[in-house]
């Protein structure tokens, strides 16, 4: 997968499949939700648009665009769980209070809040892990207006109009789910034994995503399909689960549109 943050809570999202770059841009407005603002695609991109670190808007707006259902986005962020809390004196007498108001920014900022003593408190933070936070601001509103303490309409606009704090104020025992991280197969893999064309290494051409990172990748060598399962791991490591070779193979197994489990293969 390829990401863009454009600012205010807009990304570019893309994919290299069957050599087409495909890419849509959202909108996120909540941690499970987003909003499609344009999808577009690119037979002939810059080959640095396949690349993370330069994969730019210039890729975008330099692509075909296509209608609203071409690619459907499944939306995934940070998600505050329950067991988050605002602790401190200052907090419920003592006792911390579990977050019951909650708005994403984008880029793992959360805006926190609860209502204590009819005071509402919040406080600003960047999500580092699933357990771990760092504080960006607090603040206290007591004349706050009461769509703030409803978690569809609680946002920036009530953190703004707060009265700001020190770090120590409210702490937070953070608890949060992480996204998942999709991985996609790069032209530059290979495969590479004494057994794949004579010790030279094959450029992948065929792959299937099975799901849950884990990949079925093919190469023809000398007529005999030779294929290996991988669940990657990082942007260059994977972990084996086997690898079949198949001399007698079903022709559409060959074709990257068809590729995938069927037919007979031989250990």
């Amino acid at each position: 997968m390829l990401t863009l943050d454009l600012g205010n809570n807009v990304w570019l999202l893309g994919v290299v499949d069957n050599g087409i770059l495909k890419m849509v841009k959202i909108r996120i407005t909540g941690p499970t939700t987003s909003i499609w603002l344009d999808t577009r695609v690119d037979a002939e991109y810059d080959s640095s648009c396949a690349f993370q670190p330069t994969f730019l808007e210039a890729c975008f707006t330099a692509a075909d665009r296509l209608g609203r259902d071409a690619f459907p986005v499944a939306s995934a962020a940070w998600g505050i769980m329950p067991d988050t809390k605002l602790t401190a004196a200052a907090i419920n007498s003592g006792m911390p209070l579990p977050t019951k108001l909650s708005r994403y920014l984008g880029n793992k900022v959360w805006l926190l809040g609860v209502v204590d003593g009819g005071i509402l408190k919040m406080v600003k933070i960047w999500a580092r892990t699933p357990t771990e936070s760092e504080w960006l601001g607090s603040r206290i509103n007591f004349d706050y207006d009461p769509s703030c303490a409803i978690e569809t309409t609680f946002g920036e606009a009530c953190y703004a109009g707060g009265i700001g704090l020190t770090k120590e104020t409210f702490p937070v025992s953070f608890r949060a789910t992480e996204p998942p991280i999709f991985w996609s197969i790069l032209p530059q893999t290979s495969l590479t034994s004494s057994e794949v064309n004579d010790v030279t290494p094959l450029p992948v051409k065929l792959t299937r995503d099975l799901g849950n990172n884990v990949w079925l990748i093919g190469v023809m060598d000398g007529g005999i399909l030779r294929m290996a399962k991988i669940k990657v791991l990082g942007q260059s490591t994977s972990e084996l689960l086997g690898t079949r070779s198949d001399a007698h193979f079903d022709p559409r197994c060959a074709i990257q549109a068809t590729f995938g489990e069927i037919g007979r293969a031989h250990v």
